[in-house]
């Protein structure tokens, strides 16, 4: 089977990573937390921003089972602000990154069809397209899994 250029593959990986990007942050303005590990975590990247006791809410951020996470959506808030969806776009960047990543493994492994073919399935697959849009720490280990 034929591989696809460098041309033929940016015009139709560029879409798809768009369309999955749309996926993924559609409606995120309107989403509440799912779970209490959720707002737990989102909580504790706020109290890091707490200006009066930050050194306490650092310990106990390195006492829990996730801190980068943690230091992540801390991160989050810094840049987007403090609203709602500022954690959530951690969980969209590590699961688009997640998908270059699928990408360049299959495409090495399959040639460039089977790196598109995997960008496709992936991208809309409801596990990854649930754990990219929740709080949790899940796009981040899907990441380094891949």
């Amino acid at each position: 089977m034929k591989s696809l250029g460098r041309v033929q593959v940016g015009i139709v990986i560029i879409p798809v990573m768009l369309f999955a990007f749309g996926l993924r942050v559609f409606g995120i303005t309107q989403k509440g937390f799912l779970t209490w590990d959720d707002s737990s975590l989102a909580v504790r990247g706020l109290y890091l921003l707490h200006p009066s006791q930050p050194y306490q809410y650092l310990l106990d951020v390195f006492g829990y089972a996730k801190p980068a996470h943690i230091l992540a959506t801390a991160g989050s808030y810094l840049i987007w602000g403090m609203h709602r969806w500022s954690p959530t776009l951690v969980s969209i960047l590590f699961g688009m990154l997640t998908l270059a990543v699928v990408f360049r493994w299959a495409a090495m492994i399959g040639g460039s069809r089977a790196g598109v073919l995997a960008v496709v399935l992936l991208s809309v697959s409801f596990s990854h397209l649930f754990y990219s849009r929740s709080e949790n720490p899940q796009s981040a280990q899907m990441l380094f899994v891949a």
